[in-house]
């Protein structure tokens, strides 16, 4: 465990020394300071998800054990074999047969690879985006975004395709972007299927805040929370080969608690957002990101079936690690904005150590040299 407790302190330092007295050097130093530290962060996080072990006993992470196995028999597999798999995910059988079989990757490298597809996606989409990289980074590892890495590794690397995607669309308008956008989606499909929920995106980022459309969205959240075991059973109909069977049935009913206990705040979040707006500073960009909230409440009641097909509301879910963070740091005053950090990071470590280590199977944590 005391792994991911360093990843977390080395936020908490990160945040502290890079906003020490303003006095004590000029606001270039503070910049170059803080990538430097955030760049240090990343690294140790790419590392420590590239050298778990995946061993059958020490494995670290659900499916990590099942991949590395599936990555040896591909590699072990002619080309002629290759294409004649059956799979909606050909993207990822052609990835993993490639690096395994062409250029003679051990699977160590490997999910370093996936890995930093994934953590630097969302390292970029931060520094890009927030107004506080450091306390997004908590919001990263808090709410198990970064923890989901360790298990879900074709859906982890379909989803860095899909923010990049997104990074793309947003600053990128016209025929072309819609076209390359459609072409990254396509591409994260080949590797993961669920990865297809994710192209309405293009869309939802070019909306504007409309308290209208934020209640009909409440409110077919609603309607889907109702009848969740229909929309559970069509979503099982639909997603045939992604879904997969869970080690064991205390890992789903954790997930699944976990998973309650996110869509509740989810809805608190958003609330808050639409009742506080005269103590929140309007922000375009942060108001936009509102509806990817709204989608993740949506897909949320429809996924609670058990297996990878839970997973499916993240693509929507991911976009937290702004959203939350971005939306404090517009709060008008500075102790209600203080306040409301305090509480933030009390939340992600109740979460983090109640919640997302609870049901990963990620502790304790093993070094892929373990056997």
């Amino acid at each position: 465990m005391f792994v991911y407790i360093i990843v977390i302190l080395m936020c908490f330092v990160s945040m502290v020394f890079s906003n020490r007295n303003q006095i004590l050097i000029t606001e270039a130093q503070r910049n170059s300071e803080r990538k430097k530290l955030y760049i240090a962060i990343i690294i140790y996080m790419i590392l420590l998800c590239g050298f778990r072990s995946y061993d059958r006993i020490y494995h670290v992470g659900m499916d990590t054990y099942t991949y590395a196995t599936m990555y040896k028999q591909r590699a072990s597999e002619t080309f002629t074999e290759i294409i004649s798999l059956e799979s909606t995910d050909k993207g990822y059988v052609y990835l993993v047969w490639f690096l395994g079989r062409v250029l003679h990757m051990n699977f160590t490298v490997a999910m370093m690879l996936f890995a930093s597809v994934y953590i630097i996606a969302m390292a970029v989409f931060i520094y890009k985006y927030s107004k506080n990289i450091f306390v997004s980074l908590l919001v990263f590892v808090g709410m198990g975004l970064y923890i989901f890495a360790f298990s879900a590794i074709r859906q982890s690397l379909a989803m860095g395709i899909c923010l990049t995607a997104y990074m793309y669309c947003d600053t990128h308008k016209g025929i072309k972007s819609f076209f390359i956008y459609t072409i990254m989606i396509w591409l994260a499909y080949t590797i993961h299927a669920s990865a297809v929920v994710f192209f309405p995106v293009y869309f939802l980022c070019r909306l504007k805040m409309n308290t209208k459309y934020i209640f009909i969205m409440l409110g077919i959240a609603a309607i889907i929370l109702i009848f969740k075991n229909a929309a559970t059973s069509i979503m099982f109909q639909w997603a045939g080969n992604i879904s997969t069977k869970y080690e064991n049935a205390s890992n789903l009913i954790e997930e699944q608690n976990a998973g309650m206990r996110l869509y509740v705040f989810i809805i608190f979040i958003i609330l808050l957002r639409i009742i506080f707006k005269g103590r929140i500073k309007n922000n375009e960009k942060n108001d936009n990101l509102i509806y990817m909230m709204l989608c993740m409440l949506i897909a949320f009641p429809m996924t609670q079936g058990g297996g990878a097909l839970m997973r499916i509301y993240f693509y929507y879910y991911m976009f937290i690690v702004v959203y939350l963070p971005n939306i404090v740091e517009d709060i008008k005053l500075k102790n209600d904005r203080m306040l409301t950090y305090f509480g933030l990071i009390c939340f992600l470590l109740w979460y983090f150590f109640s919640s997302v280590l609870q049901g990963m199977t990620i502790v304790p944590y093993s070094f892929f040299w373990r056997r």
